[in-house]
């Protein structure tokens, strides 16, 4: 017989267990008073819109598989058909008893709850309505030189990126995005950011992560699984041309979300999950609105270990996941994140404000266009401002056919460039006696007819 898992053998206590109960006289089972059993002993609620039972530590949700491993211990014999109607007896039981999520400032930790507004352990409670637990203890003298040794490392040594890393891990503990924010780790090969990945799922606990691809998570199914999952974390992201980003615009932000299982009804949820990506490039995309780079945190990785920098430890994560290692850790990130909900907000390094300058500045060719073509007949006066819509576009299009790039419409044009505060205007014209359409800014003075004559 398959080894039950953790969290359902958690769930019995069956020193006072008397089955037959359960049964008529003639031997038939009683499935409505059995779930009513089990909705009793294991506080049956409505969470979330899904049914839950307390497994003496959190709340896991109820589906056909949990039942039947539940139904395993208590009643062995029973057959599919009877577990199924369990489970909509059950289903139903716990719809009448709706309960919401419990405060993020509970966190779950291996031997209690943290409230972090004392930073102070309880019991496990089933009056505390949590469903995740991350497989490490609390202890609030534990303390690590390993632990911030190997972070000051992959910081590069700059204080503001390490402080980062720690927000960063406390904020994938607090059950609501507040900050709006995800994570983008980046840089080539040999600088500690896959060790770091792989400590976070450790960490957080496998029943509590996700490793969903920047375009997973635009796609139609593989977000359902984001549902009660505290951070998403996702080595090597794809450095392919990216573009929709809506789904992911919703979850960082935590708007409600639809998602949809395959074969199932769609459901609506609040995703609490945190978004932390790496890569050694970061991906092209075609959204460069302020919302899509809002929420983006850069966090280049300049370490190098190994051949071509300092010398690293191939041991190093197997030291780290000791279990006193991650306490410590846990006590950094919590420090983190009491700084987070202090704040109010995540002060970006100055480290990763530039790159993330760099990184729009490479990704909008309408704005390299503005900063390095010229108009070949006037080098000395602007190629878009200030110049007629069709010249201006003209100008682009040689510019894209000298760079190897594919020029975008007149009208997405027109838009692009509205995006950086250049209109497009009428203006009477004495030189040709009409109106020409220009493109121009509030302050613009100087306009320029189609041969580049000043007006």
């Amino acid at each position: 017989m398959a080894e039950l898992p953790s969290d359902i053998k958690a769930m019995f206590i069956n020193d006072d267990f008397d089955s037959s109960q359960f049964f008529s006289e003639k031997g038939g089972f009683l499935h409505y008073q059995f779930a009513e059993y089990l909705a009793d002993k294991h506080n049956g609620i409505l969470l979330d819109g899904k049914p839950h039972l307390f497994d003496g530590k959190k709340y896991i949700s109820l589906d056909k598989n949990t039942i039947r491993k539940l139904t395993l211990n208590y009643l062995p014999s029973l057959k599919e058909n009877q577990n199924k109607e369990v489970y909509y007896k059950l289903e139903a039981l716990c719809g009448k008893n709706p309960q919401e999520q419990a405060a993020p400032y509970f966190v779950g930790v291996n031997n209690g709850i943290v409230d972090i507004r004392k930073m102070q352990l309880t019991d496990f409670n089933p009056d505390i309505h949590i469903t995740n637990i991350i497989p490490v203890d609390y202890y609030p003298e534990a303390q690590s030189d390993l632990v911030e040794s190997f972070i000051k490392d992959l910081s590069n040594d700059d204080s503001e990126v390490e402080k980062l890393i720690y927000e960063m891990i406390g904020y994938g503990l607090y059950r609501d995005n507040f900050l709006q924010k995800a994570f983008f780790f980046f840089s080539p090969g040999g600088n500690g950011k896959s060790t770091l990945f792989k400590l976070l799922h450790y960490f957080y606990g496998t029943q509590n992560t996700t490793a969903l691809s920047f375009k997973d998570i635009q796609s139609r199914f593989k977000p359902a699984s984001l549902q009660s999952t505290m951070v998403n974390i996702a080595d090597d992201i794809d450095p392919d041309f990216i573009k929709e980003t809506g789904n992911y615009k919703t979850i960082v932000t935590g708007d409600k979300f639809n998602a949809e299982r395959k074969g199932q009804d769609d459901f609506n949820f609040i995703p609490y999950v945190k978004l932390m990506f790496a890569g050694n490039e970061l991906p092209q995309t075609s959204d460069r609105s302020r919302g899509f780079y809002r929420r983006m945190i850069l966090i280049p990785m300049l370490k190098q270990f190994g051949r071509d920098g300092q010398k690293g430890d191939p041991m190093i994560f197997h030291k780290l996941k000791k279990p006193e290692h991650l306490s410590a850790l846990l006590n950094l990130s919590l420090k983190g994140l009491s700084n987070l909900l202090e704040a109010g907000y995540i002060k970006e390094p100055q480290v990763s404000i530039d790159y993330k300058a760099q990184y729009e500045y490479d990704n909008d060719p309408i704005l390299q266009f503005l900063n390095e073509s010229t108009d070949d007949k006037h080098r000395t006066i602007p190629a878009v401002e200030g110049r007629p819509t069709e010249k201006a576009y003209a100008i682009y299009q040689s510019w894209c056919n000298k760079n190897g790039l594919l020029a975008v419409s007149k009208p997405k044009f027109t838009r692009e460039l509205r995006r950086i505060g250049l209109e497009s205007t009428v203006k009477w014209s004495a030189a040709y006696h009409k109106t020409i359409r220009f493109y121009a800014r509030e302050t613009t003075i100087d306009f320029y007819d189609e041969d580049g004559a000043k007006l």
